[in-house]
């Protein structure tokens, strides 16, 4: 790969090839592209910022910005930190840096530390950052940005010349170039608006065009501010969008808003209007109401807003934008409620909505009810049906709640949540057998007859309504606690190293939803909040819920379905029924939340296996009690094992290069300052580290001006990197190629036989099985003498002798995952066993 992309930079120099070009010239240059070379090169080189395409051609972005010098501002903050805004002066600069690596110069060339781009908090806008002190005395000051060394160079510009003819001509075409091709990248079909006709460009794409139609505009003085060229070529510029002077922004941000909305819930062009104009009248109404003129006009106003809201569709919408962004509702409830109450009843139906749902979120549930029930009188809107039966199935009324779900023609086929809530109770629809015979003495002891006092009101036992119970409050998280429960979701899936993809299905679960009702206290206002709507016996039971906590459990016997467990916190036993006990058994450590009903413990949320190593990180969150922290150690237990360096570091191979002066002065500098010579080019870094007293930390190699080192986590990399800036500060950092265990697996392995590991390594190379067993061997002698957080801080061979402590070795122990598919060199448990003398 890096012989590939230096001599492409080599090629490309200022010139833009399309890859079968750039293929050919490689191939004359002697580079190996296998079968496919026009795939190859644009494999390599399509995800690097170095290199960009447009017109299907490709350039090298710091070969053609060489000999350019771009005007901007340094901008100082109140906190007193300086950076550089990207756009819109340096926004070809800006993509060369997306991948890092990029130098700060000097003017003389030498290094004076790294340079990233990364997102402004404020505006989410792309900033350029330094090291510290990169920009002192610089801040909102006039400066010039330049390419030396491959690196950038910062200096003060005490004055900035007008744009040339020449490079306002350039910038011109370039806009017409951009605009007429798909290089335009805005993103938005304008073909069936009111700027079908109009033209538009990115920043980023009317310079690339422009640099292509002539480059000898740009490199013959300093480029002006880009505001000031895009001005002097006739254009205006907002954000990163380029069009004709005069070009109504206005327009496009309507459009652009219309059509988002459209997308995001499938609503037709008309549809996505209203809800724009709907959600912009009520967030004015929800400013200042007094804002509206006076009677007539007032209640013409609040007519054409309800109207605009009266689609199911609609009045679904707007309830999940708010959702979505995150709206305080009791902003919103006031101005929701004006809107309802418009005269004409059929016109305010999905204003009825809304404001229901308005006053359900700020904790007045009865009174969206009441305003549900009166809208639904002769009324099959469909949100105002599906919300009511919520209400119905709080209530406990399952029979009632199908029958509202029946009126608004709910499709089981479809999904939703108006379907979910048909499947919570469809169960309880059938009333259980009579307690009593119809003349018999009630047996609730009212002292009535049977059929005057529950005849047709019976209820299923309390121990079969508990998970419809839990259900309810499952629900409620659904509505009231969607922000919530995407933190925790997301939270999980990083520290578990999971896609992004499973956020959806993560948030979807019991383990997630009981995070935000226990953690997140969302069962407190579930109780407060639904305490008039529960039946008597499930309010007491949720409020007896709210009192139970999240526990670490140690299984002590199993059986078909149930389990014993020991509460490790406080010491407590209970029995849970009605599980599954997939592959639990004794000893196993479980993170969950029990619930009790009647004598019995369910565990609606379900359980998480959690290693012995992380036992004290899971009781130190439950002890925070803090939703984050537990969702931490969840994500912790859900990781795949790492593979650990000799200073616990996670591997992460890099191969980083560097173009050095002179290569026996380098080598000199080396070995002067600690690397051992191995010969032929090769030169080592050894050190003590925490797991080794002299380990292999980095090794060197020296082929002519080339300079690459080989190291095994981001952290080495990271110091390398520093240390070889330090001693040799005029070496010009090329490239940083990484990767993790598995990310080249099958790279060199056609038929598929294997697990290939980064650099080449197959596992199932006899010699590296050799090697990883003997590394293997070693550290568990020196385990065996460390330190263990799981033993309280004793060493396995003082936990072996002491009566308490070995329980838990045995434990600890028995918690080591054996050789695997991934993982066929592992800790022995019986080997270690063995030296304990267990």
């Amino acid at each position: 790969m890096q012989t590939v992309i230096e001599h492409a930079a080599a090629i490309l120099g200022v010139r833009a090839l399309v890859p079968e070009e750039l293929a050919d010239e490689l191939i004359k240059h002697g580079v190996e592209l296998g079968d496919d070379p026009v795939g190859i090169v644009g494999e390599l080189l399509g995800d690097l910022s170095e290199f960009y395409l447009f017109d299907e051609a490709i350039v090298h972005v710091p070969s053609q910005l060489d000999g350019i010098v771009w005007c901007t501002t340094a901008v100082a903050t109140p906190d007193g930190d300086e950076m550089l805004p990207v756009e819109p002066d340096l926004s070809l600069i800006g993509w060369w840096l997306m991948d890092g690596g990029v130098k700060l110069m000097n003017s003389d060339g030498t290094s004076l530390g790294g340079l990233v781009v990364v997102e402004d908090d404020d505006f989410g806008n792309p900033i350029l950052v330094g090291p510290p002190g990169w920009l002192d005395e610089l801040g909102d000051q006039l400066v010039t940005v330049r390419v030396v060394n491959r690196g950038l160079c910062v200096e003060l510009a005490e004055t900035i010349p007008n744009a040339t003819t020449a490079l306002a001509d350039a910038v011109r075409a370039g806009f017409l170039e951009a605009a007429a091709t798909d290089e335009g990248f805005i993103g938005l079909d304008l073909s069936d608006t009111a700027l079908a006709d109009e033209r538009l460009a990115t920043v980023s794409s009317v310079l690339w065009q422009a640099l292509r139609i002539n480059r000898a505009a740009f490199a013959g003085d300093r480029v002006p501010r880009i505001d000031d060229v895009i001005a002097a070529a006739g254009l205006e510029r907002d954000f990163d969008m380029v069009a004709e002077a005069g070009f109504d922004w206005a327009q496009l941000q309507k459009v652009e808003r219309i059509k988002s909305l459209a997308q995001r819930f499938g609503l037709d062009e008309f549809q996505a209007e209203m809800l724009a104009v709907a959600l912009a009248g009520v967030e004015i109404l929800s400013i200042d109401a007094d804002a509206l003129p006076a009677s007539a006009d007032r209640t013409e106003i609040l007519a054409e807003l309800a109207m605009c809201l009266n689609d199911p569709d609609i009045s679904r919408a707007f309830v999940n934008q708010h959702t979505i962004v995150g709206t305080d509702p009791a902003a919103l409830v006031d101005a929701a409620l004006l809107v309802a109450g418009v005269p004409d009843r059929a016109s305010r139906t999905g204003a009825t909505v809304v404001a229901a749902w308005c006053l359900d979120m700020v904790g007045r549930a009865a009174e969206a009810e009441a305003l549900l029930i009166e809208s639904a009188r002769g009324n099959d809107f469909g949100p105002i049906l599906e919300m009511l039966a919520g209400y119905r199935a709080d209530r406990g009324d399952a029979v009632g709640t199908i029958a509202l779900l029946c009126r608004a023609e709910v499709d089981p086929d479809v999904g939703g949540p108006a379907v979910e809530l048909l499947r919570e109770v469809v169960g309880y629809a059938v009333r259980p057998a009579a307690m009593a015979g119809r003349n018999d003495r009630c047996p609730c002891g009212s002292g009535r007859k049977y059929k005057a006092c529950h005849a047709g009101k019976e209820r299923h036992a309390l121990i079969d309504r508990a998970p419809w119970l839990y259900r309810k409050a499952r629900r409620f998280v659904d509505v009231h606690g969607v922000r919530a429960s995407a933190e925790a979701a997301s939270t999980i899936a990083a520290i578990g190293r999971r896609r992004a993809s499973d956020i959806e299905q993560l948030i979807d679960t019991g383990l997630v939803a009981d995070i935000v009702l226990c953690e997140g206290g969302l069962l407190d206002d579930f109780c407060e909040q639904r305490d008039g709507f529960l039946p008597d016996d499930e309010a007491m039971l949720a409020a007896r819920w709210v009192l139970v906590e999240r526990s670490l459990f140690e299984v002590e016997h199993v059986q078909p379905d149930r389990i014993k467990l020991r509460d490790v916190r406080s010491g407590e036993r209970i029995e849970v029924t009605n599980v599954h006990q997939g592959a639990t058994q004794r000893g196993t450590m479980l993170l969950g939340r029990p619930l009790p009903v009647d004598d019995t413990w369910r565990a609606y949320s379900g359980f998480t296996m959690v290693s012995l190593p992380l036992m004290q990180h899971v009781l130190d969150a439950l002890d925070s009690g803090d939703p984050h922290r537990v969702a931490e150690v969840i994500g912790r237990s859900f990781a795949p094992p790492t593979i650990l360096n000799t200073d616990g570091e996670a591997i992460h191979f890099h191969t980083i290069t560097w173009d050095v002066d002179d290569e026996q002065a380098a080598a000199a500098v080396l070995v002067g300052h600690g690397f051992s010579d191995e010969a032929d080019g090769l030169y080592v870094l050894s050190r003590p580290t925490k797991n080794q007293p002299d380990a292999l930390v980095a090794s060197l190699r020296l082929a002519g001006t080339t300079l690459t080192a080989e190291v095994n986590s981001d952290e080495r990399a990271d110091e390398i990197i520093l240390l070889v800036a330090r001693l040799l500060p005029t070496a010009s950092m090329a490239g940083d190629d990484s990767w993790g265990l598995g990310d080249r697996e099958g790279d060199d392995d056609s038929d598929g036989d294997g697990a290939d590991i980064g650099g080449g390594l197959s596992m199932d190379d006899p010699a590296v099985l050799s090697v990883m067993t003997e590394v293997m061997l070693k550290y568990e002698q020196r385990w065996l003498d460390d330190s263990i957080p799981a033993l309280g801080g004793a060493t396995p061979r003082q936990a072996a002798v002491d009566p308490v402590l070995r329980v838990d070795l045995e434990r600890l122990l028995a918690s080591l995952p054996g050789p695997g598919p991934g993982l066929p060199v592992a800790m022995s448990a019986d080997r270690l066993r063995a030296e304990l003398g267990l």
